[in-house]
């Protein structure tokens, strides 16, 4: 009996439809895959292409109760759990000898776990797993060892790689299934997480290396997509914007964002247009171009509102909320931000959740009301403990010593800022460590121990120098010029405003813009400083 996930397209349900109809083309495909694990005729060696991990727990979970009404054993090996020494048929081998000749089917998930996607092969190119080349070399020794049908679990980003790795079991391949379509209630953004494999969720946290080999990776992958109109295209242009977008690569963000548009609009999908639109929308953000960020995301909340995506939906509230609150209505930011908040919580999605209170706390300090703030802030910190989300913690640390610092309480909110640095330390978090640095910068500045805050500035600029941050450089070197300009560098202090003035004129951040240009107007002639101090800290 197939799984509701599944539809039979011999049913009802399924006739009529057209062969172009992703639910009845992936229901046509799992019933054949069924077919061929149910199949008694020895080893038949078969590929299942999934790019979504709850749509291959799904399949996976509806195949093992669909294989045991048919009497038939499911072997399911997890790769991830095991050590890059094992080997694949010898565990497979364990494993079937322990069914003492009951019928089975071989089911191995988790290959991508021991790949380098991203430099096409194996992790550690010297010593590479076994679990691949094993495999490879032992081709013929399959059908005595494994004399049951197997199938092969990967992402389609894997299957090129796979093929270039073990050419020789590859060509034993019966069949491959394509079971790529996600779940109808799956919103585009969350489809995308899966669709490139991340070193782990905090992705983002990662080392530059790490940042600019997944980008690399991303434009590989869009290179070998033949046509403009391929749906997976699209999905890959939405991520590379999302990544280039976290290492302050705007102008690369902006330009997939704008080819996923147009391609999704000539496909007239309407889910990957709304997507596309709100990732050109952030951008645009930064850009300050509020009264076409608000006109974007207001057309998104209506695509998602007729498609019924409801955690989409809750996504395109916020960003309007945040639209409606940089033009000064709260009020109207409040409320959108609340029917935010009651879906997530609706969905069970607590990091979301989490997320939202941040933003409501955030308003509510605009509006002095800091002991609310501080309690909603208090509410998400928990539940980045409860989730072991360090990275967020660690944010969330920063917004609550920025309330205590307010509130006088400048030694329990210096603490708070170590403890955050020592998080984004350990996580070798680069651009959080620059922020809680800078964080701890201004709050000495403001103690008047200028000296330790230029240092403090110094280093946070000199890591946002070594990975690139461009935003980074721009504003932690204003806050030294102010810094420098208060003990007369006045020279030094120009020179570092006029480097700021023109990396924000380079990100396009006009309210940035607006505030070097005054503070560098607010200086005295060049020549004034006759006492300069080398800080370290030069305009290039």
């Amino acid at each position: 009996m197939l799984s509701k996930t599944f539809p039979n397209p011999e049913s009802d349900e399924g006739a009529g439809k057209p062969d172009s109809d992703p639910e009845h083309d992936r229901a046509l495909e799992y019933a054949l895959l069924r077919a061929f694990l149910k199949e008694r005729v020895g080893f038949q060696f078969g590929v299942a292409v999934v790019d979504d991990d709850r749509t291959r727990a799904e399949t996976i979970d509806a195949l093992g109760k669909d294989l045991a009404a048919d009497g038939i054993e499911w072997v399911v090996i997890d790769l991830r759990a095991l050590p890059d020494d094992a080997g694949l048929l010898a565990e497979i081998r364990r494993r079937i000898t322990a069914l003492d000749g009951r019928p089975a089917a071989v089911g191995v998930v988790g290959i991508e776990w021991h790949l380098d996607l991203g430099n096409g092969g194996m992790r550690d190119a010297d010593k590479p797993s076994p679990l691949l080349t094993d495999a490879n070399f032992q081709r013929d020794v399959f059908p005595e060892q494994c004399p049951v049908p197997l199938v092969l679990w990967v992402t389609s980003l894997a299957l090129s790689a796979i093929s270039r790795l073990a050419p020789d079991l590859w060509h034993w391949r019966a069949a491959t299934f394509d079971l790529c379509v996600e779940p109808p209630d799956l919103p585009v953004v969350e489809q995308l997480d899966r669709l490139v494999p991340r070193p782990d969720q905090s992705w983002q946290a990662q080392p530059k290396e790490e940042a600019h080999r997944r980008i690399a990776l991303l434009r590989r992958m869009l290179e070998e997509i033949s046509s403009d109109g391929d749906e997976r295209r699209v999905r890959l242009l939405i991520e590379l914007a999302d990544a280039t977008e976290q290492i302050g690569d705007y102008y690369a963000s902006l330009q997939a964002g704008e080819e996923a548009l147009a391609i999704a609009q000539r496909r007239e999908d309407r889910g990957l247009v709304a997507a596309s639109v709100m990732r050109i929308s952030r951008i645009l953000a930064r850009q300050g171009q509020p009264e076409k960020v608000l006109e974007l995301n207001q057309n998104a909340l209506k695509i998602y509102e007729s498609l019924g995506d409801m955690r989409s939906r809750a996504v395109a509230l916020g960003e309007i909320a945040r639209s409606k609150a940089s033009h000064g209505a709260v009020d109207e930011a409040l409320t959108m931000h609340q029917e935010e908040l009651g879906i997530y919580e609706s969905l069970g999605d607590a990091r979301s959740r989490a997320l939202t209170l941040g933003d409501i706390a955030r308003l509510k300090t605009s509006r002095g009301a800091v002991d609310e703030a501080l309690a909603l802030h208090q509410e998400e910190l928990g539940i980045y403990e409860s989730l072991s989300d360090e990275r967020s913690r660690a944010l969330t640390l920063g917004d609550i010593a920025a309330l205590k610092a307010e509130r006088g309480e400048v030694n329990e909110a210096l603490a708070l800022h170590q403890e955050a640095l020592g998080i984004s330390e350990s996580l070798g978090d680069e651009r959080s460590r620059s922020v809680a640095l800078m964080d701890i910068a201004r709050l000495k500045a403001k103690l008047g121990a200028v000296g330790e805050a230029l240092a403090l500035h110094q280093e946070a600029l000199t890591t946002c120098e070594r990975n690139g941050y461009t935003d980074g450089m721009a504003a932690i070197g204003l806050d030294i010029a102010r810094l420098l300009a208060k003990t007369g560098k006045l020279q030094q202090a120009r020179a570092l405003a006029e480097r700021s003035l023109a990396l924000f004129t380079q990100l396009g951040w006009p309210d940035w813009l607006i505030s070097t240009q005054a503070f560098l107007d607010s200086l005295p002639p060049p020549g004034t400083d006759d006492h300069p101090t080398n800080t370290g800290a030069t305009a290039r």
